[in-house]
């Protein structure tokens, strides 16, 4: 817990050593409150008492948004899909129930939208790259693409017609990248 030190200094200064003592006792206080509240999130965590929304929000915080580059397209698609759906279950959530806890669903929609926009940025950004590998090695066997084989079937059609028109289409359709950016590494 971070306190705020010139406050501190300035009361410790106005009222001599019994504020130090009285600071030092009320810093341990506060530190001894959040690990009594960090233990008991913890234990609610281990013995599965969560609500499922909240399981998993943890779990993609502390582990899939750091592992999204080792993911296939199923994989990230299927993150994409989820939480899109918790995303509809609070809204629907936001209408059923009262006025009052209104603040509360926007504050949890606002958290999984800010995971939904990294999982799609990561989606996108991974389907480019790997259309990049495609292009420029048509011999490429992308694993990132396994079971959106049409996709890569489509694509390679596409670069034996040399239709850079239809290749821009195809690519902004499939990786919301600018025409200005396929352009540069495509053609």
């Amino acid at each position: 817990m971070a306190l705020p030190i010139k406050p501190l200094a300035d009361f410790a200064i106005k009222h001599g050593p019994k504020a130090i003592n009285f600071i030092g006792s009320a810093y341990g206080a506060a530190t001894g409150a959040n690990k009594i509240v960090e233990e008991h999130k913890k234990k609610k965590l281990e013995e599965g008492k969560l609500h499922y929304r909240k399981q998993r929000y943890i779990e993609y915080n502390q582990k899939i948004l750091k592992n999204l580059d080792h993911c296939q397209r199923a994989e990230l698609l299927k993150y994409k899909m989820e939480v899109s759906q918790f995303i509809q279950q609070i809204d629907s959530e936001a209408i059923q129930e009262m006025k009052t806890k209104k603040p509360l669903h926007n504050k949890r929609r606002k958290n999984w939208e800010s995971i939904l926009v990294q999982v799609d940025a990561k989606l996108k950004s991974k389907d480019y790259q790997e259309y990049l590998k495609i292009y420029n090695n048509n011999e490429y066997t992308s694993i990132y693409f396994e079971g959106f084989e049409g996709n890569v079937k489509t694509f390679k059609q596409l670069i034996e017609k040399k239709d850079s028109d239809e290749i821009i289409i195809f690519l902004v359709r499939q990786t919301d990248m600018s025409t200005t950016i396929i352009k540069n590494d495509f053609l």
